[in-house]
Parts: structure tokens; sequence; C-alpha cells
């Protein structure tokens, strides 16, 4: 199979206990997520982490039909953390918009970035559900301190607030880390929208577009 996904089984809960919400740090060969709970009596907990995979198929073809077999890998399994954990809201880092003529970026990746952006969009709309975006400076201003914070800066600051991501990304091979370290600080970064409060107050039903 040339798409897998890092998955953690989740707990067993009641909507008493608050209500999930889904961050997300789209990408197309690594899209990162992180399922967080808010909690009734205040503060959050990391309930799964994942790291969905895609490779290009290694049989001889067009590269437009095998991305878009990527794309369709990345919609499936985002259907399925989708319909195991039902998220009042979505966060996710947002796209970086940056000049073509300066960007060190390929045009193809940028492209296929853009494709996995347009499954979170599709989603969105299907389920009729908040999405929260946070800039990747953002996420680390309020994680670090500066929106020049490294990788490492924002693993570590992720961790020391919620303890229990260290035993999740257990799970998750360790060149994958980022993907689903960054999907929790796009919903840390979310945290004082009025998407996240209501979310928070009133559970799901009051959080949707």
């Amino acid at each position: 199979m040339s798409a897998t996904a890092t998955k953690v089984a989740p707990t067993a809960h009641t909507e008493s206990d608050g209500v999930l919400v889904l961050g997300l740090d789209a990408g197309f060969k690594h899209f990162g997520w992180g399922v967080v709970r808010l909690l009734p009596e205040g503060g959050e907990r990391v309930e799964a982490l994942g790291a969905i995979l895609t490779e290009p198929s290694k049989r001889k073809g067009l590269v437009r039909d095998d991305d878009r077999r990527r794309a369709a890998e990345i919609a499936r399994q985002l259907i399925d953390v989708s319909t195991r954990y039902a998220p009042a809201v979505f966060c996710i880092e947002a796209l970086s918009h940056v000049n073509p003529k300066s960007s060190r970026m390929p045009i193809s990746t940028t492209v296929k970035v853009g494709r996995a952006w347009g499954e979170v969009d599709m989603l969105v709309e299907v389920l009729d559900t908040a999405l929260v975006q946070a800039s990747p400076q953002a996420i680390k201003k309020v994680l670090c301190g500066t929106g020049s914070a490294s990788k490492t800066q924002v693993k570590r600051a992720v961790i020391a607030l919620y303890p229990e991501v260290a035993d999740l990304l257990r799970a998750i091979p360790g060149g994958r880390h980022e993907h689903p370290v960054d999907a929790i600080g796009a919903v840390v970064a979310s945290l004082h929208t009025n998407e996240i409060r209501l979310a928070r107050r009133y559970g799901g039903n009051s959080a949707g577009t």
C-alpha cells in the first residue's frame, strides 16, 4: 500500500467530558492531525495523534493520475478520522502566502499542497463544521514567544503544555513527528477564537459555520 497512516485508538469518553477539536497540518506527502479535548472544567487534553503518509507510485503512468490517487487517500483517511472523533471544530496551520518569484518551493509542490487543502475545504463544507486557520508564525509565537522558533522548540513547547503528547508520538515514526505536533499547535493558537469559545461553552452544535 503506497499510503499509510499512524493511528491511535480513541479513548472512551462521554459528551459530558467535553467536545473534541481536530488539528490539521496539511501536506501532500505528510499530513498531520491531532485530536484535542476541550475539558468542561477548563484546559485541554490531547487524545490522539496521527500522520498520513502518501508516496508516489512506483508504477509507470501519468503523474497527474497518481496525484489524484494520493489526494483521494488523504480524503479517505481524513473522513475516517473525522467519523471516529466527530470534532466540533477544525483548526489548521494556514498556508503561507509567498511571492512565486522569490519562493524556494517548487511550483509542483505548491500545487500538491493545494490539493491537500482542497480535501480539507471539501470535508468541512460537507460536515458543516467551523474551520479556524492559524498562521505558522502565530503558532510559533503562541507556543514559544517568537515567530521564528525552530521545529524542535515548537515540539518541546507542545510537550510542555501536554505531556501526554510524548507518549502518543512514540507510535509515530520520528521523521513524521513535526506534522502532528504542528496540528496540535494550530489548536493551541486558536484557543482564543470565537469558534473554540462557543464549542467549549455549548458543544459542537454552536460551533459550525
